[in-house]
């Protein structure tokens, strides 16, 4: 996964958030912008900037927002300890997200889920009074882990004896255990 730097500016200083405890999402309501243009209309609305740590356009390119340990300005309540993710398009009228684009969104999230522990990810409807993400944003495919393209090898089925009774041999190696530990 690559995050793209479009090096940004603000027009002032920003505030370190001292805990992260949500990952809210979102879309643009825009089919198409850039994250140069989020950051332009968020300072024509009074902000320091663009409002989100992460913004995902339709071909998959993953752009730096807000320096993510800084609070956002995307959930009014909720900035102070959330990180926020936009994805460029319209989901209230657009019913389906471009492959790359929900393959990103999917690395991204899982990546940002393994660097903060029990984060919890909702939409921004669950802060605020909104359609944002809107009704066809793909929230629950987004939580999936990506797939990895067939890369990844299955467990090899478990070793039985001719006889059928893995428990005739002690001293072979007959199964994997739930944890991947030998069962002998």
């Amino acid at each position: 996964m690559t995050i793209q730097d479009a090096h940004l500016t603000f027009t002032g200083k920003l505030t370190a958030r001292t805990k992260t405890t949500d990952l809210v999402l979102h879309h643009a309501e825009a089919e198409s912008a850039t994250v140069e243009d989020i950051n332009r209309w968020h300072q024509e609305n009074g902000w320091l900037g663009i409002g989100y740590h992460y913004y995902i356009r339709k071909d998959g390119s993953i752009w730096r927002g807000r320096p993510e340990d800084a609070v956002g300005a995307q959930a009014k309540g909720a900035n102070d300890y959330s990180i926020g993710i936009c994805f460029e398009g319209n989901y209230q009228v657009e019913r389906e997200m471009p492959a790359a684009q929900l393959r990103a969104g999917q690395e991204l999230i899982a990546d940002i889920k393994s660097r903060y522990a029990g984060i919890a990810v909702h939409r921004h409807l669950h802060y605020n009074s909104t359609d944002c993400p809107g009704q066809y944003f793909p929230a629950q495919a987004l939580e999936q882990p990506p797939d990895d393209g067939g890369t990844t090898q299955p467990d090899p089925p478990p070793v039985v004896p001719e006889n059928g009774n893995p428990y005739s041999e002690p001293a072979a190696l007959v199964s994997r255990g739930d944890r991947g530990e030998a069962v002998r």
